[in-house]
């Protein structure tokens, strides 16, 4: 839930071993050991798919969307995001029959 709350900051490998009170490198090899990659990656992946949800309950715009999961810029994000789902957010949300204008 830590991670879920702050899907929207940037959040260092040092402060998620410091709210889990464990070392660095016990973070790095439970996590992986857990969830089979790396910090970073699992909560890249969490913030696609919140922005996936966003994308498809919402009227929110792109650019929203991006500042809302952590995403430093709207093109970065629609790079990232059709990267992991073979579609842009707007075409995506499209599919989902959620057009906005």
């Amino acid at each position: 839930s830590f991670l879920q709350m702050n899907l929207h900051r940037t959040l260092s490998v040092a402060e998620i071993a410091a709210y889990f009170r464990i070392s660095e490198r016990t973070l790095f090899r439970e996590w992986r050991e857990c969830y089979g990659s790396s910090p970073a990656q699992y909560i890249a992946r969490q913030r696609l798919l919140q922005a996936r949800l966003l994308l498809e309950n919402s009227v929110l715009s792109v650019d929203a969307i991006a500042a809302r999961t952590g995403f430093c810029s709207g093109n970065y994000f629609i790079t990232r995001f059709k990267k992991a789902f073979g579609l842009t957010p707007n075409a995506y949300r499209l599919s989902a029959g959620k057009l906005v204008r």
